[in-house]
């Protein structure tokens, strides 16, 4: 059975979201698909982090510039499943949560 964790917010979407935060157990989550000016085109993987409990998502997400220069895993992004919309929500599982 999918277990599904409903996005709060997403970003920056180019066929998924590039940029989405989703709580999974009471923890914040974000994965991020940097955009590579040279390439003209988003990585291939999803970078995963644990938002930081003092961050806030309202307003400017200035945090961001905090969080690790290695992020906790990297999955392909042709890995990830998101629902129907691509907005909603995301599978755990293909996350490996």
């Amino acid at each position: 059975m999918t277990r599904w964790a409903a996005i709060i917010q997403y970003a920056d979407f180019w066929d998924v979201p590039r940029t989405a935060v989703f709580e999974v157990d009471g923890k914040l989550w974000l994965i991020v698909c940097d955009f590579i000016v040279a390439d003209d085109e988003f990585d291939d993987c999803f970078n995963l982090y644990e938002v930081p409990t003092e961050s806030s998502l309202r307003g400017s997400w200035s945090w961001l510039k905090s969080l690790p220069a290695t992020p906790l895993k990297r999955i392909p992004v042709r890995l990830v499943r998101f629902d129907e919309t691509r907005r909603r929500a995301v599978d755990l599982d293909s996350i490996g949560l």
